[in-house]
């Protein structure tokens, strides 16, 4: 039952990471001149794990930095020159 309820769970994350675009990710991070995953989270009306999944990718990706908030103890997250271009070209698709 748990293993179903896990299962459940994972699958609704990546549906939540789906419906949420890269474009949408670094258009947030570009207007907010970087944020934390709880707050992109927050503003995005996503769960916090889908979040912060979607912002590793794009940090694996070179399109955002990634930086710890030794104060604080959180991840920080901002658009790299890299992410800015890739914003380019994705809203001159449309």
């Amino acid at each position: 039952m748990l293993e179903h309820a896990l299962a459940a769970e994972d699958t609704q994350l990546l549906d939540t990471i789906r419906d949420m675009s890269k474009e949408d990710l670094l258009s947030y991070l570009s207007e907010s001149q970087g944020a934390a995953a709880a707050r992109v989270a927050r503003d995005l009306a996503v769960s916090y794990p889908a979040a912060a999944m979607a912002l590793l990718r794009l940090a694996r990706q070179g399109l955002v930095e990634r930086f710890m908030d030794p104060a604080r103890g959180i991840y920080w997250y901002r658009l790299t020159e890299r992410g800015a271009e890739r914003l380019a070209y994705l809203g001159s698709e449309n």
